[in-house]
């Protein structure tokens, strides 16, 4: 006769970066076994969120961090998701220190905290082509491809709300210039004052999310190199909320990238996790 697994419970925290939500859990312990793509999937699709973090023990620096998207792959960081973990570790888990190294798999990143905002040094923007004319149905688009620890393309345009970025940002997301890692597709407006709007299409996310914030650094990057943006930049996402972007520049390049911006508890709950079958049933 088979005996029942017992189920572990796993408390879990559901944050927000401006519009980017994410499912957050501790793992320092190492008592969590490691979880399958498909119940990553699983929890994101029921919770309605960008993707899942989970924080972990690191030997090297103060705490380590493993992300992946709502499709269950795992990815090098997230800006957003950095901001989110900063502020569920010191909300959640008396995680005291306003100043910090986390480990990520691109790098370790320092951390800042300042009441609500949480900043985040993103380290080197690397630059992999400029002015590349790409079309889709009839249409030139002038894209910008660079690399802010994960891949991103930036389209400049005059009309974000009549721009169908489902539909654009998939076949650009795709397309065989940015292959074979793929690249989030970001469409900028440019306003006065130092001022930008944005819309993404998340690769892994497979959608337009609310906002991203290695996204909101890509465009950062563009607005100073082709609008001659100064620091800091401000840069309105699809939730309605502002993230900022600032930096020094050094020869035409730009140093000591910061992304700044608040990042919000939503609810807390409870994942019920089957480690015999990967069977998981989220409570929030």
């Amino acid at each position: 006769m088979q005996t029942k697994t017992e189920l572990l419970s796993i408390p879990v925290s559901h944050y927000s970066g401006c519009g980017n939500d994410f499912l957050l859990v501790d793992n320092r312990n190492g008592q969590i076994p490691e979880l399958s793509r498909d119940c990553i999937s699983s929890l994101c699709s029921k919770a309605g969120v960008d993707g899942f973090i989970m924080a972990l023990h690191s030997k090297s620096v103060d705490v380590a961090m493993k992300y992946y998207n709502c499709d269950g792959t795992e990815a090098e960081m997230c800006g957003n998701g950095v901001r989110c973990l900063t502020q569920f570790l010191r909300q959640k888990r008396d995680f005291s220190p306003t100043k910090w190294l986390l480990e990520t798999a691109l790098r370790d990143l320092e951390i800042r905290c300042d009441g609500k905002d949480v900043s985040v040094n993103m380290g080197p923007v690397h630059d992999y082509g400029w002015d590349i004319a790409l079309e889709h149905e009839g249409k030139t688009y002038l894209a910008h491809h660079l690399n802010t620890g994960v891949p991103h393309v930036v389209i400049f345009v005059d009309d974000l709300d009549a721009l169908d970025v489902e539909n654009v940002g998939r076949y650009f997301r795709f397309h065989e210039r940015f292959q074979p890692q793929g690249a989030n597709i970001n469409f900028v407006k440019v306003l006065e004052n130092n001022k930008a709007q944005i819309r993404t299409y998340e690769r892994g996310v497979e959608r337009e999310t609310l906002a991203c914030g290695t996204g909101v650094t890509a465009a950062g990057r563009c607005l100073q190199k082709l609008h001659n943006f100064s620091s800091p930049i401000t840069i309105k996402v699809q939730s309605g909320e502002s993230l900022q972007v600032l930096f020094s520049v050094n020869d035409g390049n730009i140093d000591n990238v910061i992304l700044k911006g608040p990042a919000t508890w939503i609810r807390d709950g409870i994942i019920e996790f089957d480690p015999q079958s990967q069977d998981a049933t989220l409570h929030l």
